[in-house]
């Protein structure tokens, strides 16, 4: 991961946006950045294949690691990196200062269980055995319980949520082009590493089975219509042995081969989709009012409610309901 210069200043960035000092960031604390979409932000950057944990809420780890990715994405594409974190950090304060400061309440404590008190056993002094005197059994009626009242539930009021209008713009088009390209460019240098880890394991399988075709007899000048002409000798059950390890070591070469190429086309694939990311994470030298930068968390978030509407539409929080006591 890139060093990141900028690291005490987002640091101070994450202390203004976490209202209730938990020391992490909730989703009703980021809708002060992004409104409606804040539930999706928390889940691209708590992902974990963006460094997150998955744990539901953003850590200030996770928000570092998320301006690391954009200066190393600027410095591989030749730009100043440090000059597009320190741009998008202007770009969201700006957004912050804007919006209307609620209050978040304080994270639930877990109850703590206290440990039954042992009481010590009192001895009882024996008592003086009584004659049993004989009673006459008593009929008692039945008794009516009073029918027990419980109290209206009372509904907590839900908070209002702001909306924030994300433009259908050409930044915000060139911000969610550029999205789709990094997961590309993602998605294909892992198609590279495990077409890298199958082509060692192919050569590695080669070199066994060519160390026993070689102890077989078998060399690279060694032909099958050789080997066939020889099984119709006295040497016939070694032939037969030289054959098989022949056409074993053929196969493993054709399997190799078939790898190198794969993993070729692999690699062009990665350099493609990095040209591509590259032309389209460019910045202009204003910032746009209402956007902090091409890859800044507002522009991710247009391109990811484009790309997951249909797997994680937006959800409205509700208040939990507060349950009054059954009366006794």
């Amino acid at each position: 991961m890139s060093e990141n210069t900028h690291e005490e200043e987002i640091k101070k960035f994450f202390s203004d946006i976490d209202v209730n000092g938990s020391g992490s960031l909730e989703v009703v604390e980021l809708k002060r950045l992004f409104g409606k979409n804040a539930e999706t932000v928390a889940a691209e950057l708590d992902g974990i294949g963006n460094g997150g944990n998955g744990d539901g809420v953003v850590s200030s780890d996770e928000l570092q690691s998320f301006f690391n990715n954009i200066k190393a994405n600027t410095d591989a594409a030749g730009k100043d990196g440090e000059a597009a974190v320190k741009k998008a950090l202007k770009g969201l304060r700006v957004t912050l200062e804007k919006a209307p400061k609620e209050e978040v309440p304080p994270p639930a404590e877990a109850p703590v269980e206290e440990a039954p008190k042992e009481e010590a056993p009192v001895e009882e002094p024996p008592k003086e055995e009584e004659a049993p005197k004989e009673e006459a059994p008593v009929e008692e009626a039945p008794k009516e319980e009073a029918p027990v009242e419980e109290a209206p539930k009372e509904e907590a009021p839900k908070a209002e949520e702001e909306v924030v209008d994300i433009p259908d713009n050409e930044e915000t088009n060139k911000a969610a082009l550029g999205l789709q390209n990094l997961k590309r460019k993602k998605d294909a240098k892992a198609k590279v590493d495990a077409k890298r880890a199958e082509l060692q394991a192919l050569a590695d399988e080669e070199k066994k089975i060519e160390a026993e075709a070689e102890a077989a007899g078998v060399t690279d000048q060694t032909t099958e219509a050789e080997l066939e002409e020889m099984a119709s000798g006295p040497e016939a059950d070694k032939a037969a042995t030289m054959l098989q390890s022949l056409q074993r070591k053929k196969e493993a070469i054709k399997k190799v081969e078939a790898k190198k190429a794969e993993l070729a086309a692999a690699e062009q694939e990665v350099t493609k989709e990095t040209t591509e990311t590259t032309e389209t994470t460019e910045t202009t030298e204003k910032p746009p009012e209402d956007l902090a930068s091409a890859v800044s968390p507002r522009a991710q978030i247009a391109a990811a409610k484009e790309l997951d509407e249909k797997l994680n539409p937006p959800t409205e929080d509700e208040a939990p309901v507060a349950e009054a006591p059954p009366a006794e």
